[in-house]
């Protein structure tokens, strides 16, 4: 079977790291060609890489593929080029967000410097009281990032599609609502990027629990709440130290954070460390013993950064929507959105004075996560999607 993969592959992409452990899972089975339009800073492979550009005329050469693949996300600038050769070529949609609404707002706004064009597909996509009548702008509320979520856009995302894969249940459901077409939920193949070994040390005072968010830092990561928590409790605020590790790209949201830090003189406590390179992370990863990884609301069709955490063999405080709703109890410790800060406080106070529970915890998601996100599971379930798809498409 020849497979022709469109997709991210910088190293600062999750969704091309997910690229990179798919196919090596599927290269002795398959033969994969990348199809890439990034020359630099590329994860490292094996396999042969076509560089193309969005303006390629690329009918001929994927005729020639049993298979094509277009990974689609929500960040403009990695996913533009292949959303375009997408809607000239039709192939298979490995969808990894729910909400594609930033992708569209940046693709009409930045791109085609068309916000007519945008405010057209809103409302042919959601009806038109998300206009104003006097104006005919856009309500505000749409432009906010928790509102985006009644507007997700994945619509056109896989608009004119074969098929569409997803990574999780709650994304099928979604999508099979939208699409006729064959939808399968294919859960991620994960390696872990690094080998435990301590590349930097990190000091942590001995008698402080450490708590780890990491990931572009955004609102609906929650953790304004999270600081707001550790701020009123006395239990809490002198058990931990709370590290974040990510792009402050959210410039309003990042201003709060630290203003919520300087209210609670947390100054010595909640550390916003911002981007930083794979040896730091991980280093902090090794010596975490509680991940806070919420998402109110959830937009991703699943979690590379969870599962991070999962093969870490340490909890983590997930809210309880989207795809983490799927994960069993035993494995994560969820937080009811409508009770956000009575289940933080609650849950943070639990496992920091319970280690016994925290190393149950870890242990239960390690071996969850072995069994059901592992490379020989996912091979199994793509080729047999994908030989029943070219089955029924020839």
């Amino acid at each position: 079977m020849r497979i022709a993969w469109f997709t991210p592959f910088s190293r600062k992409s999750a969704i091309g790291k997910y690229s990179r452990n798919a196919t090596e899972c599927l290269k002795n089975d398959c033969h994969i060609d990348l199809f890439l339009f990034e020359k630099k800073d590329l994860l490292n492979t094996t396999l042969n890489i076509v560089h193309y550009t969005k303006d390629d005329n690329l009918t001929d050469t994927l005729s020639k593929y049993d298979l094509v693949i277009y990974n689609l996300g929500d960040y403009l600038w990695f996913h533009l080029d292949i959303y375009e050769i997408s809607r000239k070529v039709k192939g298979i949609i490995i969808l990894h967000d729910y909400v594609m609404h930033n992708f569209f707002r940046g693709y009409y706004w930045i791109y085609k410097k068309n916000q007519e064009e945008y405010k057209k597909e809103l409302a042919s996509l959601y009806g038109t009281d998300i206009l104003d009548p006097v104006s005919g702008n856009i309500k505000p509320v749409i432009r906010s990032a928790a509102e985006d979520i009644k507007y997700p856009f994945f619509e056109r995302a896989i608009e004119g599609a074969k098929a569409v894969i997803t990574h999780s249940k709650f994304l099928k459901e979604k999508v099979i609502e939208k699409f006729d077409g064959p939808v399968e939920t294919i859960y991620f193949p994960f390696e872990r990027s690094y080998v435990p070994s301590g590349q930097i040390q990190i000091s942590i005072e001995k008698d402080k629990i450490l708590l780890l968010t990491f990931g572009n830092i955004n609102p609906n990561k929650r953790i304004d709440k999270v600081i707001q928590v550790i701020g009123e409790s006395v239990e809490i605020r002198g058990k931990v130290r709370y590290v974040i590790i990510g792009s402050l790209i959210n410039e309003a949201y990042s201003e709060k954070l630290k203003l919520l830090i300087k209210h609670y003189k947390l100054e010595g406590t909640v550390s916003l460390l911002g981007y930083q390179e794979n040896n730091v992370l991980y280093s902090y990863m090794e010596k975490t013993d509680i991940f806070i990884n919420l998402r109110l609301p959830a937009m991703e069709g699943a979690s590379d950064s969870l599962l991070e955490q999962l093969f870490a063999g340490k909890p983590s405080l997930v809210t309880d929507n989207g795809f983490y709703s799927e994960l069993p109890n035993t494995v994560v410790v969820k937080v009811k959105p409508e009770k956000e800060i009575v289940d933080i406080y609650e849950s943070l106070k639990k496992l920091i004075y319970d280690s016994d529970l925290r190393r149950k915890i870890g242990l239960n998601a390690k071996k969850f996560a072995e069994e059901r996100f592992n490379s020989s599971e996912y091979r199994k379930r793509f080729l047999e999607f994908a030989n029943n798809f070219c089955k029924k498409d020839t």
